[in-house]
């Protein structure tokens, strides 16, 4: 059956930053994409959970992720993973994005 071959084709691989900055988006042909925030300023929760928990870990997380990518703030990181992104994306990739995936400007 085609579609199985389809289906078997396509893993439902996860990939973020770390993937992305070391130039990996060319092993796929269309990127998924939703609830990503490219200005690195933490996303839209900042105003009602800056003290919870889980959002200081996640903050925490993508500090430790931006050096160890080699960058000094988090915005200069996902403005190269935009800009990788738009470079996927002119070679031929396809993006499909939803939710909150378009809010960045």
């Amino acid at each position: 059956m085609i579609l199985d071959k389809v289906i078997e084709k396509y893993n439902d691989d996860v990939i973020y930053d770390k993937e992305i900055i070391e130039g990996n988006l060319h092993l796929y042909d269309w990127l998924h994409m939703h609830h990503e925030d490219f200005t690195g300023q933490y996303g839209k929760f900042y105003s009602a959970y800056k003290n919870a928990s889980w959002y200081k870990t996640q903050v925490s997380q993508l500090e430790q992720s931006a050096e160890s990518l080699g960058f000094d703030k988090v915005s200069k990181l996902k403005l190269q993973v935009a800009l990788n992104i738009k470079g996927f994306i002119a070679s031929g990739g396809f993006l499909f994005s939803m939710c909150s995936g378009t809010d960045s400007y």
